[in-house]
């Protein structure tokens, strides 16, 4: 998996446009990482195998998340574009890239509105009152949220938008807690 990770991250860093990655490439990069965790914590530290697992999780660390920032920035750049290819995205990736979508035709709706001069700010997407993101601290069912939508199911650590109202009470009943993304 490793060269697997290498060959992404150099062609992803070697070229403006998205390149194809395989759907379930972060489930099986999840796992590496995870195995190349836990070999690097039960080898000798001071042996020359437990100082090969350290670099070599130094440096998968490294590429992995220089990669998910590369294309990450592609994504974000192709759906202001309008041109997203959505073969070339991982599983894991595809919603992110709708819901950046979304949230960029809903920017545009209101930047239409105001030119228009039928903007009114209770029309934002992200409003008072409105999504809120949280950080599960107990497994939860899916929910029909105050907007009628279907939310979850949700498994501790998982993080979230749901509607607002909904999050309060999740919090006042210890479910999960607030996140801040100001900071």
């Amino acid at each position: 998996m490793y060269e697997e990770l290498l060959n992404a991250w150099k062609r992803e860093a070697s070229s403006v446009e998205l390149q194809p990655i395989p759907r379930d490439f972060y489930r099986r990069l999840n796992v590496f990482m995870r195995r190349l965790r836990e070999d690097e914590k039960l080898a000798d530290r001071e042996s020359i195998q437990g100082k090969l697992l350290s670099k070599a999780l130094e440096v998968s660390v490294k590429l992995v998340e220089d990669l998910c920032y590369l294309r990450l920035t592609k994504i974000m750049d192709a759906s202001i574009r309008g041109v997203v290819e959505w073969d070339k995205l991982a599983d894991d990736e595809r919603p992110f890239a709708r819901e950046f979508s979304k949230i960029l035709e809903e920017y545009n709706r209101m930047v239409r509105r105001i030119v228009e001069g039928r903007y009114t700010p209770s029309e934002a997407m992200f409003r008072e009152g409105g999504l809120k993101l949280v950080r599960f601290t107990a497994d939860i069912p899916s929910f029909v949220g105050v907007d009628l939508k279907v939310y979850g199911p949700f498994k501790v650590e998982d993080v979230a938008y749901i509607p607002e109202e909904n999050a309060i009470q999740l919090v006042k009943q210890g479910i999960a807690v607030d996140v801040d993304i100001t900071e």
